[in-house]
């Protein structure tokens, strides 16, 4: 099984683990509650799995991070482009502890 199908069958399955605790924490809750003819019940909207995982690489500036190295390695097509893909992120790396140094 490639590992693209691995992720996609986890995914899957947290977002059915996902769905089932939401189903069971709104069914608790209403058994504890009487609701009139013309009440509303609120049920806390589930989370897209793909959708929360966007939002984590988008606040790591992961997603940024390979379009650029996507960019680079079609503008430079290098002959090893992992080894080019390793070194652009020590330099990124180096870069990012220069800053750090900096600002002490």
């Amino acid at each position: 099984m490639s590992r693209e199908a691995v992720d996609q069958k986890a995914l899957l399955q947290a977002a059915k683990a996902q769905v089932a605790t939401v189903m069971d924490n709104a069914i608790a809750e209403m058994e504890n509650v009487e609701l009139g003819e013309d009440d509303v019940f609120y049920v806390e909207p589930i989370q897209d799995p793909y959708q929360k995982a966007i939002s984590y690489l988008e606040k790591h500036n992961i997603l940024q991070l390979f379009q650029n190295l996507t960019a680079s390695i079609v503008y430079t097509r290098p002959d090893k482009p992992l080894e080019f893909m390793m070194h652009e992120v020590e330099k990124i790396k180096k870069l990012q502890n220069k800053n750090k140094e900096i600002k002490k």
